[in-house]
């Protein structure tokens, strides 16, 4: 078999052609260089061999890079090997990394994992900064070994957990084929990137452990059971007009010839503090990803804002997520978007083609809080978008829900609004723009649409609805319609659903608190 490396030219053209579609098929080299010719040792979980084999792997791209003839890295297939990050990889330029076997995050004590001198965060398993041309390839592994971690967070109340790969600052990135398993934060965190394509990638979180985790710690929503730990209470609980019209919602949901089971309806449950265990996130210009599967309990596909700080780009536009597929899952998202004096950006974003398995969202767009400066989300567009069985909101176009143990993490905006006794405070300060969704069709959607609300001394301008579909089962707190509040110049079109002003269908249980102007939320 021929075999052939990814040249820097090749690499070069191959991002010139928009929308990083052209991509050759790559072989693993023949003289490649192992990662065990710098002393790594697979099969050994011990501390000391997981320092080892984390400095033979950083050994191993220095060699790479200085290497004329064979500029690839590998991790030999078949083999697990233990590790604790050694120092980022800076500054390489055309190399190509082949993740064939698995490397796996030392699974010993936490306090022994290393931190940046910098910052005192947590150093990530793999880290790349300032690199040019760099290709990460193969049918390997990244295991974070993630469920100590989580636990640690609620034991000890800190939280300083490490991602499993971060890039930043690199142009011309190619990333394919890998798979990463429970990550204790991030698997994927890109800042700053400048022509990137993530194809192919696989995001796998073990939703389950989490799920009894949180549920142990009280970060387990579950309306239907008296008793439940969780910050808000059971409907037991809620205010008598507010339960009854969720028990009449419930009974009817369960009538309609298995709709809904009374074995669903009694189990329903989702997580109010879902453990940042996002699954692919990025930040940068001209960036692709598609053909990923994700599943996870935190964002999934998620694009995040850059500033005028930025070293390579000043926006985060001209960004594809496609043809993918996400179970579980806070959605296919946009942000979160604060405010911020070199002002926020998220522009010309698209997602198209995803598919939703019981997702607890599934369109997230999300302003964040701040007082100085401003930002921009304009131009992003979903289209072709099929969701079933969401639990939660399908389409949340408003400040991020978030409250975070352990991180000081407060958005205002209460998980369970608009639920009885619960705010979300709108933010003026970061419009959305010429929001479009297109094609959009949910299936056994169980509360109602959405919440589609933003401020009136920042609407929401310009946005399109288009072709949406969305069958939702108990029609509760709004009914068939999405909340809505400060949407100017909003086009409608072939839409099953539309907007109200009242929280719940009952239209004399008005919203209370209106927005308040910029000036006003600064103090003066």
């Amino acid at each position: 078999m021929t075999t052939r490396t990814i040249g820097i030219s090749q690499l070069r053209r191959m991002f010139l052609v928009l929308g990083c579609v052209a991509v050759a098929t790559v072989t693993l080299p023949a003289h490649a260089i192992s990662i065990e010719r710098f002393g790594a040792v697979a099969g050994d979980t011990s501390y000391a061999t997981s320092v080892k084999n984390g400095k033979a792997l950083f050994l191993t791209f220095q060699a790479a890079a200085r290497n004329d003839a064979d500029r690839s890295v590998v991790v030999p297939a078949g083999k697990v090997y233990s590790m604790v990050p050694y120092l980022p990889v800076v500054g390489v330029d055309n190399v190509t990394m082949w993740l064939e076997g698995t490397l796996n995050a030392f699974p010993g004590d936490q306090t022994l994992w290393p931190n940046h001198t910098s910052n005192g965060r947590a150093r990530c398993l793999l880290e790349f900064f300032g690199c040019s041309d760099v290709s990460l390839l193969g049918n390997g592994t990244l295991q974070g070994n993630g469920y100590r971690w989580w636990v640690s967070v609620f034991k000890t109340g800190l939280d300083n957990r490490p991602h499993l790969l971060r890039m930043e600052s690199c142009i011309r990135t190619l990333f394919r084929g890998w798979t990463l398993l429970n990550s204790p934060m991030y698997h994927v965190k890109w800042v700053d990137m400048l022509h990137a394509l993530v194809e192919d990638v696989t995001v796998h979180v073990d939703v389950f452990a989490q799920q009894e985790l949180l549920r142990a710690h009280g970060h387990l929503f579950e309306p239907m059971k008296a008793g439940s730990k969780s910050g808000f209470k059971s409907i037991d609980a809620w205010p008598v007009e507010y339960r009854d019209m969720f028990r009449e919602a419930a009974l009817a949901a369960t009538a309609l010839n298995g709709v809904l089971t009374p074995a669903e309806l009694a189990n329903w449950s989702w997580p109010t503090f879902p453990l940042n265990t996002d699954g692919i996130d990025v930040r940068g210009h001209n960036i692709t990803v598609r053909r990923c599967d994700i599943t996870n309990f935190d964002d999934s596909l998620c694009v995040k804002p850059m500033n005028g700080n930025g070293n390579l780009t000043q926006c985060s536009q001209d960004i594809l997520f496609e043809d993918s597929h996400i179970t579980w899952g806070v959605g296919s998202s946009v942000g979160s978007v604060g405010p911020n004096p070199a002002v926020s950006c998220i522009r010309n974003t698209t997602f198209r083609n995803i598919r939703f398995t019981h997702p607890l969202k599934a369109i997230y767009v999300k302003p964040n809080p701040g007082d100085e400066g401003s930002g921009i989300v304009d131009r992003i567009t979903y289209e072709n978008i099929h969701v079933e069985d969401c639990p939660w909101w399908t389409v949340w176009v408003s400040t991020q829900q978030q409250h975070q143990p352990g991180s000081g993490a407060d958005t205002g905006c209460s998980w369970f609004y608009p639920l009885p006794g619960t705010k979300c405070q709108t933010q003026p300060l970061v419009p959305v723009t010429h929001l479009t969704i297109r094609n959009l069709t949910a299936i056994k959607s169980w509360l109602s649409p959405g919440v589609l609300m933003c401020n009136a001394y920042g609407p929401g301008t310009n946005w399109l609805m288009e072709d949406i579909n969305i069958d939702s089962v108990l029609k509760f707190p709004m009914g068939d319609h999405f909340l809505c509040e400060a949407l100017v110049n909003a086009t409608w079109s072939n839409v099953n659903v539309n907007c109200t002003d009242h929280i719940f269908a009952n239209p004399s249980l008005k919203r209370g608190k209106r927005p308040l102007p910029p000036r006003t939320r600064r103090g003066h």
